[in-house]
């Protein structure tokens, strides 16, 4: 395994100045290369995620994949794993909620919690993706995102290299920070 990485501000910056300007497969090369296997590719199979996914494994096919399974993904989600797996011969890590909480909180407030208001959903999605998410990424230095500045506004000022503050300082990559929907599936 390899040795933990963690950078600092000053360094995440001047990368950030560097690689913004930088092809999304420019910027995956890096941080492969940087990060080995203390890095993962998150992807919930949309797009974003497998246009990343594919230009990642042409990169280096040992790419570490993971996956959040809320446990509500439809039939169609899990097929397309199985056959990314299949097409890539790669390992999917898929990360799971703790069933105990989410049995407790299905008692609680109902299997749809979230459809009932803002704070149940909060709820929900505090145990069936943020707690799995964490636990994954307490294994990593380096994480890569499907974020693109184009999605909304609170992203339009996402970098494709960053320290992710709320997972410890992180480094986070968005590759695809500058491109567009349009660009996306093209590709």
């Amino acid at each position: 395994m390899t040795e933990s990485i963690r950078l600092g501000n000053q360094e995440v910056t001047q990368l950030a100045a560097h690689y913004d300007a930088q092809s999304p497969q420019e910027v995956l090369a890096w941080a492969l290369d940087r990060f080995d296997s203390r890095l993962a590719l998150c992807t919930s199979f949309q797009a974003d995620g497998m246009a990343i996914l594919d230009m990642a494994w042409r990169i280096n096919p040992k790419v570490r994949v993971f996956t959040i399974d809320t446990g509500r993904l439809p039939q169609e989600t899990y097929a397309l794993l199985d056959r990314v797996r299949e097409q890539y011969s790669i390992d999917i890590e898929a990360y799971f909620p703790n069933a105990t909480q989410v049995e407790s909180l299905v008692r609680r407030h109902g299997i749809n919690l979230f459809y009932h208001s803002v704070e149940s959903r909060l709820l929900c999605c505090q145990a069936r993706k943020v707690l799995p998410l964490n636990r994954v990424l307490t294994t990593l230095d380096a994480w890569v995102t499907g974020l693109r500045r184009d999605q909304s506004s609170t992203r339009a000022a996402i970098h494709k290299i960053e320290l992710d503050h709320e997972h410890g300082g992180l480094v986070k990559i968005n590759p695809l920070a500058d491109w567009d929907e349009q660009q996306v599936w093209n590709y």
